[in-house]
């Protein structure tokens, strides 16, 4: 049995097991706080059926795409500059060392009083979530490359342009991968964070109201939905990332 294969059955292992104690504990304390797995099926199934969620679905998914790949291209690009370049870690570093010390929700007052209570201020806070941490990723990667690579590359003239292609794309790529799967889950988290506190619509609104309404059950299948999205987000980035990491 492959590695690949075995680590998935012991994720499925695991998660029956907590499935399992999770109905046991509602089973043998019921309470309206704690439903048990089988009315959160429920929910979702009547989520399916009866309609109402894909709209705010697909727009909470449309802040968190803009927002994510908008952080990818910029945090990629400071990146690689703070990995080969001094005076880039000493002005772009220092920018991000301060700003990702400071917690991520405490800017969404700032951000609203910028830009408003529109999108454009939900995807600031997905981009805010998601551009440090592909930065700091993708930094390390760039100065995880041997100085005796560089070296190489200028003794037989290469130019800046083929360095960068072949030499250091290529070598910071599984770092910059890791930092896309960890700022994908960081994405999911701003962006419904952003409605819960600017919109009160969305995704996030949904979650919002059912909250307030004690309908754990809804609550919690919403939750499950956007667990679900984010673990299969993440899986993708992995699967291009491998693929990438191959043809690079």
């Amino acid at each position: 049995m492959s590695s690949s294969i075995r680590t998935a059955w012991v994720a499925f292992a695991t998660f029956l097991l907590l499935l399992a104690g999770w109905w046991g504990v509602a089973a043998i304390a019921p309470s309206s706080y704690l439903p048990t797995p089988l009315a959160i099926f429920e929910r979702l199934v009547y989520f399916v059926v009866e309609g109402g969620l894909l709209d705010d679905l697909v727009s909470t998914m449309i802040n968190i795409a803009a927002g994510f790949f908008i952080a990818a291209a910029l945090g990629i690009a400071s990146g690689l500059i703070m990995g080969v370049s001094r005076l880039g870690r000493d002005t772009i570093g220092f920018f991000v060392d301060v700003f990702q010390s400071a917690p991520s929700a405490a800017l969404v007052p700032i951000i609203v009083v910028i830009l408003g209570f529109g999108r454009e201020a939900m995807i600031t806070i997905v981009v805010i979530f998601c551009y440090f941490i592909i930065a700091v990723s993708t930094a390390a990667g760039a100065r995880s490359i041997e100085s005796g690579l560089h070296d190489m590359s200028a003794t037989f003239g290469a130019s800046r342009w083929l360095f960068f292609r072949k030499v250091l794309v290529p070598g910071s790529m599984p770092m910059i991968i890791v930092g896309l799967r960890l700022a994908m889950a960081r994405a999911f988290n701003g962006g419904i964070l952003a409605e819960l506190l600017i919109s009160i619509r969305g995704f996030g609104g949904k979650m919002m109201y059912f909250g307030g309404a004690f309908d754990f059950a809804s609550l919690y299948a919403l939750i499950a939905v956007a667990l679900v999205l984010t673990f299969a987000s993440m899986a993708v980035i992995s699967l291009v990332g491998r693929q990438l990491i191959r043809w690079t």
